[in-house]
């Protein structure tokens, strides 16, 4: 959020947490990076608390509202992981991977209707939609257009494989992209293992201690 004391909205679970919406009030601006990953029941559930925090039936409660991302990177998290009806768990379907149903009222959700442009808070705030398209990040033509066919995930010709095959380039700490979560902890406990230094774990028990406290109230 912006105003005159700027802070920033931590969400658990796809709410925002209470502290961050208490400043509401003094606020001016909310700005939602990476609005690919937030899902459609999380925008509204933003939209819903703004509304009572700030007494305003408006759209976020009033609140002008910037949203930046892209819809053709990461996903929401866990989707539909509660139903929006009763918050019974869901639980994925044993023959469609993209499909949902509460384990409670049995209401039914389907992956593609988890993105927030899907959800309520999204038609009423009635978006001014901005695309930007100049690329800063790469110059090399041929590679962008390579990068923007797996963007748009078209198949890439034998030009395309072979230039991400075979070019002359250093990879030895290159990132790596892999497909399944099994494959990225692998390599993470793997990375990890390699470094000099012990091993040294924090806690981060503010949200839970956060939320104790005001069950507790």
């Amino acid at each position: 959020m912006i105003s005159r004391r700027s802070r920033w909205i931590r969400f658990w679970g796809g709410t925002a947490l209470g502290p961050e919406i208490a400043c509401s009030k003094e606020s001016d601006i909310l700005i939602i990076d990476e609005i690919s990953m937030v899902s459609h029941p999380g925008l509204d559930r933003v939209n819903a608390i703004l509304k009572a925090a700030r007494a305003d039936p408006r759209p976020f409660g009033g609140l002008q509202v910037i949203v930046t991302g892209d819809f053709y990177q990461l996903p929401p998290i866990l989707p539909f992981e509660f139903c929006t009806r009763c918050a019974a768990k869901c639980d994925p379907d044993q023959y469609y991977a993209t499909k949902y149903t509460c384990g409670s009222c049995r209401v039914q959700y389907l992956d593609a209707h988890n993105w927030a442009f899907s959800s309520g808070a999204w038609q009423e705030a009635r978006f001014l939609h901005c695309q930007l398209e100049e690329i800063h990040r790469q110059k090399d033509d041929r590679f962008l257009r390579v990068l923007n066919n797996i963007r748009a995930g078209r198949q890439l010709d034998s030009r395309d494989e072979n230039l991400l095959m075979y070019s002359n380039v250093d990879t030895k700490d290159a990132v790596k992209f892999m497909s399944t979560k099994q494959a990225v902890n692998a390599a993470n406990i793997e990375g990890l293992a390699s470094l000099p230094s012990p091993e040294k774990v924090e806690g981060v028990g503010w949200v839970v201690g956060w939320v104790a406290r005001k069950r507790g109230s």
